[in-house]
């Protein structure tokens, strides 16, 4: 019997107590969260074998890990769609760093014309309500994780090495198997009978 779970059931532990009696798993893995052997898989060259339409599958052996075989596997639509959404936040993040950047800019601006009117010394403008709008981007559940903080002045920025790292598994998931005989098709397809199980309960 080989059973399929999702990476929220990818522990040794479980793929251990999956493997009793002679039985196998197939298994999704956290390809974030800095995952070692995610980060394996996709530096390991090699071509990718067309499946079905939308969907690519690679073996990849790892080192240490003879007993398991890893499957990446790729769809090219669900890739676009990746990229899209992650440029469609970035923008809005651009977007919204400028409006900042404007409105703090504005208000020292002011204070300067407020200072030579009256002929006294400039003085710093509130910077509570900018401070207030990065910390609420900052915060923010779907375009926080693309940001960086300053450690000194707090000034926010785009994290671009985190951008390239998440355009590196644009459309991938990651499986492995301790099953020796299914071709990589099979494990791609069983995991995919998964998915479909899922939507349909929650359908």
């Amino acid at each position: 019997m080989v059973t399929v779970c999702d990476t929220g059931f990818s522990s040794e532990a479980n793929q251990s107590y999956l493997r009793r009696a002679g039985g196998h798993y197939i298994t999704g893995i956290k390809m974030r969260e800095g995952s070692h052997r995610a980060d394996q898989a996709l530096a390991r060259q090699g071509r990718y074998q067309e499946v079905r339409d939308n969907l690519r599958v690679k073996e990849v052996r790892l080192d240490g890990d003879e007993g398991r075989r890893f499957i990446i596997c790729h769809n090219p639509t669900e890739a676009e769609r990746d990229a899209a959404r992650r440029e469609d936040q970035l923008t809005a993040i651009r977007e919204e760093l400028t409006r900042i950047k404007t409105a703090r800019e504005a208000d020292a601006t002011k204070a300067k014309a407020k200072a030579a009117k009256t002929g006294k010394r400039p003085t710093a403008p509130s910077d509570a309500p900018h401070r207030k709008a990065e910390c609420a981007l900052r915060d923010h559940p779907a375009l926080g994780r693309w940001l960086k903080q300053h450690p000194t002045t707090g000034r926010l920025s785009i994290d671009t090495a985190k951008v390239a790292a998440e355009a590196r598994l644009d459309g991938k998931y990651l499986l492995a198997t301790s099953d020796p005989d299914l071709s990589a098709e099979d494990i791609a397809l069983g995991y995919k009978n998964l998915l479909e199980a899922e939507r349909a309960f929650r359908t």
